[in-house]
Order: structure tokens, then C-alpha cells, then sequence
């Protein structure tokens, strides 16, 4: 008789599903993570832009492209700090020694 790796999940109440929204346990929605990769990639768009082509929007900024994308960075990182991934679960039945 095999025995369950996985220990039991204690200190759910019944029916009330995998995740305790009581306590704001859910994972976070797709658009988060795609909230946040997004503008890392805006980020990067834009200060590449602005050091190695001629944009004329960008070039009037002149130094203030580097404050917008700073601002842009840190702003993303909030988003980033929050992100709460869902549990992760092994699969019952497979396991690599059988």
C-alpha cells in the first residue's frame, strides 16, 4: 500500500474551496501579471528608443525621458509586490521512483 506524500490541508472550513477569500488567499487574476510585464516591456521600449533613435516626441523631452521611465519602473513594481501566485499542487499518481 503506498502512502500520500501530500499532507492534509488543515484549517479550511468545508465547501468553502481551495483558496480562503476571507483572508484575501486567492491567486492573483491573469491581467496582474500581464499588467506588470507589460509596462517592464513599455519600459525598456522607451528608453531604448530614446537612446538609439530619432523620435521627435521623445527628443523633446530630453532628459526627462529617463525620470518617465524611472517613474514607469517603480510604478511597476508595485503590481510585482503584490502578485500571489496559486498553490502549487502535485499531481496524485506520479511520482518519479515507480
Amino acid at each position: 500500500m503506498r502512502r500520500s506524500i501530500v499532507a492534509p490541508v488543515t484549517g479550511r472550513s468545508r465547501g468553502a474551496g481551495p483558496y480562503d477569500q476571507s483572508r484575501g488567499q486567492c491567486p492573483s487574476p491573469p491581467w496582474h501579471g500581464a499588467l506588470f510585464t507589460t509596462a517592464l516591456f513599455v519600459d525598456v521600449i522607451w528608453l531604448l528608443s530614446y537612446t538609439l533613435l530619432d523620435v521627435p516626441a521623445l527628443e523633446a523631452l530630453g532628459g526627462w525621458n529617463y525620470t518617465g521611465a524611472l517613474a514607469l519602473f517603480l510604478a511597476s513594481g508595485v503590481p510585482t509586490a503584490t502578485w500571489r501566485s496559486a498553490p502549487y499542487v502535485r499531481p496524485a499518481g506520479r511520482s518519479r521512483g515507480a
